[in-house]
């Protein structure tokens, strides 16, 4: 009998590694064995940047190294800010009905209370203390960690890093939406998130997608992740960032938009948009020369590559501000004790369970349901263009979740 109450992550499996393994097993041992949810990121993620392998491969991938259920966060949370993404995965989770914890690692184990931080963050003095910091030209991050250190000086650290910052965001995130959901932090173990250099056993996403780029040898590669990962790895074979396709892309837009069309379709300001209107002749010289000819403090590359993807998905200013609820629970894969899982959320959860959206009706939705949908699949469209699969369209539609047997576990 599978346990009705699982664990909850929010991740993007890019790729799965030996850090992700070491999060299902430690929440497991604090939590008792429970199936695992996973709400990841879509053929974007949260970096601004295309996923190194498509979200439905990514998910196959996670169950097959520990995961019991995938579900997508939508695009219209992945390519926003860390707040945004956090929102977005809690309330994925809350609404299978089936979560009761969130498991999500840290740098370090906070030494105050993080959840009365937590709570501080999201009042109007804090929010209104960060759009002050935010115009002296700090980042998103150093902003909110000045805001926490004017509450405590020690709670700067709770904001230092990417991790932390997600992690506080969840906290807030589980607040602001009154989720039942229990925080269950997990001391992260390797380097940096942002260290290029392979370290067995625990490297970073980040070394290991410039190891798979830069056609690395398997057996540097091998020992940072799972077995089952590296098997499917090899299969993929050869990975190719889609810099060039991208760069052309937006070429495009830059060529045809004025400042007024690049501010309506993100949410930059009009300085940014200026500067990437009067700085593309850069893109003759590269696209790392573009990025560090519009880049400054307040918008470093994730965040421009952020809104560069808003700029290709065609929405408007209004929906990237707006948009705070996803509208259905996208099944990407699952094992046996998934398929429990999603017996016990067709009674238990708030939204609409999606196995497959090619034959959906779109009249029996409402209009926001069907937005959120559409840019999904505009996503998974732009993905197969960048990676140039010419005329690949519509595999929103026609491709259906990943359903691993106990034979295909091992």
């Amino acid at each position: 009998m599978v346990n009705s109450k699982a664990l909850g992550v929010i991740a993007e499996f890019n790729p799965f590694h030996n850090g992700h393994a070491y999060l299902l097993q430690q929440a497991r041992a604090e939590a008792g064995d429970r199936p695992v949810v996973a709400v990841m990121s879509g053929n974007f993620v949260q970096r601004g940047e295309a996923a190194l392998l498509d979200k439905w491969t990514r998910a196959r991938i996670a169950v097959s190294c520990g995961v019991d259920l995938v579900l997508e966060l939508p695009a219209s949370f992945c390519v926003r800010s860390a707040e945004y993404f956090a929102l977005g995965g809690v309330k994925v989770l809350a609404a299978t009905g089936v979560v009761d914890k969130l498991a999500f690692g840290v740098e370090a184990l906070p030494t105050l209370n993080a959840d009365l931080l937590a709570a501080y963050l999201n009042s109007p003095q804090a929010t209104e203390r960060f759009k002050i910091f935010m115009h002296q030209n700090h980042n998103y991050g150093a902003a909110w960690e000045k805001v926490a250190a004017e509450w405590h000086p020690a709670a700067g650290a709770c904001l230092k890093g990417p991790n932390n910052i997600l992690a506080m965001s969840y906290r807030r995130a589980i607040q602001l939406s009154q989720a039942h959901l229990e925080p269950l932090p997990i001391l992260r173990q390797g380097n940096d998130y942002n260290d290029t250099k392979l370290h067995a056993p625990y490297a970073s996403a980040t070394a290991l997608r410039d190891a798979l780029y830069g056609r690395l040898p398997w057996t540097e590669i091998k020992d940072c992740v799972p077995r089952q990962a590296l098997k499917a790895l090899k299969e993929h074979e050869l990975f190719n960032e889609p810099v060039q396709p991208l760069k052309m892309l937006l070429a495009y837009e830059l060529l045809t938009c004025k400042v007024d069309q690049l501010y309506e379709r993100t949410i930059s300001d009009y300085g940014l948009c200026f500067r990437m209107l009067k700085q593309r002749d850069a893109l003759q010289e590269g696209w790392e020369n573009y990025l560090v000819a519009v880049t400054n403090k307040r918008y470093p590359k994730p965040s421009l590559k952020r809104i560069f993807l808003q700029l290709l998905l065609h929405e408007d200013r209004d929906f990237w501000q707006t948009t705070l609820d996803p509208k259905y629970l996208r099944v990407l894969a699952f094992n046996d004790r998934g398929r429990y899982l999603l017996r016990s959320m067709k009674n238990k959860a708030t939204l609409p369970i999606l196995t497959k959206a090619g034959g959906l009706r779109r009249k029996d939705y409402d209009a926001s349901f069907n937005r959120q949908l559409a840019l999904d699949a505009r996503a998974g469209d732009l993905y197969q263009l960048l990676h140039y699969h010419f005329g690949r369209y519509g595999s929103d539609f026609t491709t259906s979740p990943a359903r691993l047997d106990k034979h295909e576990l091992t």
